[in-house]
């Protein structure tokens, strides 16, 4: 699985989960955006997150196997955030002051 998290100072904001059907050699075919939560992943990697990203704010992607984090890179996944749909940007405004 792979999970893009909107992240604002530590904590996550917003989630978005992708399957993908490998064909091998760490390459994968065909990828399915879910539009449902993940309790359990989510409860994990934002357990993850508050403890190992405190002040981060940004976006993250995390590769899982099994509900457990086995890469974590400080970026989105540029495949498919035009079908994310609405909500992902803008957890990152504030109001200015």
């Amino acid at each position: 699985m792979s999970t893009d998290v909107a992240v604002v100072d530590g904590e996550p904001q917003w989630w978005r989960h992708v399957t993908g059907v490998a064909v091998g050699e760490g390459m994968f075919d065909t990828w399915t955006v879910h539009a449902a939560h993940d309790a359990e992943l989510e409860s994990y990697c934002g357990n993850w997150i508050e403890q190992n990203l405190a002040g981060y704010t940004g976006m993250l992607n995390l590769e899982t196997i099994g509900s457990r984090i086995i890469e974590a890179h400080l970026r989105l996944s540029d495949q498919w955030p035009d079908l994310y749909g609405q909500g992902w940007i803008g957890c990152f405004r504030r109001p200015l002051s």
